[in-house]
This record gives structure tokens, C-alpha cells and sequence, in this order.
């Protein structure tokens, strides 16, 4: 029997875009900015089992449960956040609303087998 914690997901990741837009039909500048956080982990229980066939060869199976009631460790969230506006220059700014949403995931159910 052995318990993993095999991924974790504690990353950031920021992406910036600035360029030149032309989709309202007149010169102008968009900005953007995307910002995405992951927190968590992926964690398995594992039981085994395994035997000598001869001198030089064993044969064995794994069973990875992927259960967060069963490890108690398997869930992560994921948070974005996107803000962006089109700047027409002389002060016309038409920004957009923040967007931020949060989602949370679990895994309640999931099997590998290792043989």
C-alpha cells in the first residue's frame, strides 16, 4: 500500500497583449491582460501486488484509486482574471468589464491500473 501525491498545481501564469486594432474601422490600440493561479493537488492511494515468478523475473499490479474521499488530497481551484480596453488615443478609452471567475475541481472518481 502507498499513498502519492503526484501533481501539484501551484502555477502562475500572466499574459500581457498590447497591440495596434483596427475593428471599429479606425486606428486604435488594445490591451489586454490575463492572469490565471492554480492551487492543488492530485493525490492516489495506491494498493499492490507483486511475485517472483523465477530467479530473474516478478510480475505485479497496481491499483491507483484517484478518489478525493479516499485521499482526502485531490482537489485544485483555478482562478482568471481577463481586463482589457481599446484605447482610440486623445483620451477615448472604451475599456471592458474585469471578468474574474474561480472554479474549483475535485476528483471523485477515477481508477489506473499499473501492471
Amino acid at each position: 500500500m502507498s499513498y502519492f501525491t503526484l501533481f501539484r498545481f501551484d502555477k502562475t501564469l500572466n499574459l500581457i497583449l498590447d497591440r495596434p486594432d483596427t475593428s471599429f474601422g479606425v486606428p486604435a490600440r488594445f490591451r489586454g491582460t490575463y492572469d490565471q493561479d492554480n492551487e492543488g493537488t492530485l493525490a492516489t492511494l495506491t494498493p499492490a501486488f507483486g511475485m517472483a515468478v523465477s530467479k530473474a523475473l516478478s510480475l505485479g499490479v497496481a491499483i491507483n484509486i484517484w478518489q478525493h474521499d479516499v485521499t482526502g488530497n485531490s482537489t485544485f481551484e483555478k482562478t482568471e482574471f481577463f481586463a482589457s480596453e481599446f484605447n482610440f488615443g486623445g483620451g477615448v478609452i472604451l475599456p471592458r468589464n474585469p471578468l474574474l471567475d474561480k472554479s474549483v475541481y475535485e476528483v471523485t472518481e477515477g481508477y489506473s491500473f499499473v501492471l
